[in-house]
């Protein structure tokens, strides 16, 4: 009996799904792509403007190099490096501890941390701004 409810609710639900599609795509206006174009009709003098308006937007050349020279100075590169003590995690692992004991493996071993990052002088005094 339950498998007659299941397979009657998926022919349901593929029949609403089909009337879906059919329908929107007997209208045109499927979700996503437009159905209809509007034509406008301009007149000579707004074509010849707008066509101006294209040239002289594809002359237009988009460049940060004026605010990369104004900037750049103020933009320092910051490294770190220190020497970190650290103990190793598998050691605290009570199953390692069991097979292999607590026979003075925790002594924490040594390594160097580095770091690089970079940030802007904003004021004359020397103080920076970073994104850390």
């Amino acid at each position: 009996m339950d498998i007659i409810k299941t397979l009657i609710k998926y022919t349901a639900i593929g029949m609403i799904s089909a009337i879906v599609v059919l329908y929107f795509t007997q209208n045109g206006s499927i979700p996503g792509k437009p159905g209809t174009v509007d034509i406008k009709e301009i007149s000579v003098d707004d074509a010849n403007k707008l066509a101006e308006a294209n040239r002289q937007a594809a002359n237009t050349t988009t460049s940060y190099s004026h605010a990369v020279k104004a900037t750049s100075p103020a933009v320092v590169n910051i490294y770190t490096a220190k020497v970190v003590a650290q103990r190793p995690r598998l050691y605290d692992d009570p199953l390692f501890k069991h097979f292999f004991g607590d026979s003075g493996r925790s002594i924490p071993r040594k390594r160097l941390e580095t770091s690089l990052g970079s940030g802007v002088i904003i004021s004359e005094q020397g103080h920076i701004i970073t994104n850390n």
